[in-house]
C-alpha cells in the first residue's frame, strides 16, 4: 500500500514539475517574440496560442486568444462569416471552461456562433462547443439562476444559450428544467424545428398531454407549413378521445396547404384509421391530382379499393393507370386479378 502510495505521488510531483517547464517555457517563448515587431502579423501570436491550448496552458492561452481575436476583429471590421474567429473563440470557450469560469466561457462560445461560417458543420461544431461547456459546468442550476437575475434585471435574454441548455438538460433526463429553457428560447425563436420538437418530446415524456396539444398548436401558428405537426396533434386528440378535434387537426393541414399532395396523404391515412373510406379515397384523388406524373394517388386508391373489396372501381382506377402508363406494369393489375378471382369463387360457391 505504501508502495503504491508513494509512487502516486513521485508521478504526481513529475506532472507538476513537467507542467511547471511547460509554463517556464511558454512564458519564456512570449517574452522573446513580443519583443519581434512582426509579433503579431508574422503569425507568432496564433501558433502560441494553438501551442498553449494543446497543452492545456489554459491560463496562457487566454491571455494569448483574447489578443489574437482583438488583433483579428480589427483587421476584419465588418466580416460576419468568419470561420477563423469562430475557432479562436471556441478554443478560447474551452479554456475558460477549464479554468473553471463558466460565464467567461459561455459568452466566449456565443461569440464563437456569432461569427460562425456558411458551412454546416462549422455551425454545428459551434452550437456543440456551447452545449459541451455547460454539460461540463459543476453547477448549472447556479449559471441558471443567475442567468435568470440577470435576463430580469437588464430584459436581455440569451437565446442560443437557452437552446443549448434545454438539450444539456434533455441530455441529462433533467426534464423540468428543460422544459423551462426550451420554453423561453421558443418565445424568442418559434420557427427552430428541432427545438420545437425536442419541447414536445419532453412535454410528452413529462405526461402533459394539454401542454402538448398546447405547444403544437403554437408550432403550427408560428410554421403552419411543418405538416407532421398536424398529424401529431390529431394522434393526441386521438388519443384523448376528442375525435371531432381530430378530424378538424388533420383537415387543417389540407386547409394550410392545399396544393401539397403530402398534405392530401397525411389525410387520407388519417381518414382510413377511422375507417371513413370515401374521405380517404377522395383525398387519394387529390393526391393523384397533384401529382399526375406519378402513380401514387392511383396505387394507393387500388390498394384501399382491394381492401374494400370493390372491382367495378378498381377496374376503373386500373383502365385509368393503363391510359395514363401505356404498357407499364403496376400492383394495382395484380390487385383487380386477385380480387376478381376472389369474387369468382365466391360466386361459384353459392352456385353449388
Amino acid at each position: 500500500m505504501n508502495c503504491c502510495r508513494e509512487a502516486a505521488d513521485s508521478k504526481k510531483e513529475e506532472s507538476e514539475k513537467y507542467l511547471a517547464l511547460l509554463e517556464k517555457t511558454a512564458d519564456e517563448a512570449l517574452k522573446f517574440f513580443r519583443k519581434r515587431p512582426d509579433w503579431r502579423t508574422g503569425g507568432h501570436l496564433a501558433a502560441l496560442a494553438v501551442a498553449c491550448y494543446s497543452a492545456r496552458l489554459d491560463k496562457q492561452a487566454v491571455e494569448l486568444y483574447t489578443e489574437l481575436i482583438d488583433y483579428h476583429k480589427s483587421r476584419n471590421r465588418g466580416r460576419t462569416d468568419d470561420h477563423t474567429l469562430s475557432s479562436y473563440y471556441q478554443n478560447l470557450a474551452q479554456c475558460e471552461s477549464r479554468l473553471g469560469h463558466l460565464e467567461k466561457a459561455v459568452d466566449a462560445a456565443c461569440g464563437s456562433i456569432v461569427c460562425w461560417g456558411r458551412n454546416a458543420d462549422y455551425r454545428r461544431n459551434a452550437i456543440s462547443n456551447l452545449a459541451s461547456i455547460l454539460r461540463s459546468a459543476k453547477d448549472l442550476n447556479a449559471y441558471v439562476a443567475k442567468l435568470d437575475e440577470e435576463t430580469e434585471k437588464t430584459g436581455l435574454e440569451k437565446p442560443v444559450v437557452r437552446r443549448a441548455l434545454g438539450e444539456v438538460y434533455l441530455s441529462k433526463g433533467d426534464l423540468k428544467n428543460a422544459r423551462a429553457q426550451y420554453e423561453a428560447y421558443l418565445d424568442l425563436q418559434p420557427y427552430d424545428v428541432q427545438a420545437q420538437d425536442a419541447l414536445l418530446q419532453t412535454l410528452e415524456r413529462l405526461g402533459d398531454i394539454p401542454a402538448t396539444i398546447a405547444q403544437i398548436h403554437r408550432a403550427i401558428i408560428a410554421m403552419p407549413e411543418v405538416i407532421k405537426y398536424y398529424q401529431k396533434l390529431a394522434a393526441l386528440e386521438l388519443k384523448q378521445e376528442n375525435k371531432d378535434a381530430a378530424i378538424r387537426a388533420a383537415t387543417s393541414a389540407v386547409d394550410a396547404l392545399p396544393e401539397e399532395s403530402q398534405s392530401h396523404q397525411q389525410l387520407a391515412q388519417f381518414f382510413e384509421q377511422l375507417k371513413e373510406y370515401d374521405e380517404a379515397l377522395n383525398q387519394w384523388d387529390q393526391v393523384d391530382r397533384i401529382r399526375s406524373l406519378e402513380d401514387t394517388g392511383l396505387r394507393m386508391k387500388g390498394e384501399l379499393l382491394y381492401r374494400l373489396e370493390r372491382l367495378e372501381e378498381l377496374k376503373g382506377v386500373l383502365d385509368a393507370y393503363n391510359k395514363r402508363f401505356p404498357g407499364r406494369s403496376s400492383s394495382i393489375k395484380h390487385r383487380y386479378e386477385q380480387l376478381k378471382q376472389k369474387k369468382e369463387r365466391a360466386t361459384n360457391a353459392t352456385r353449388t
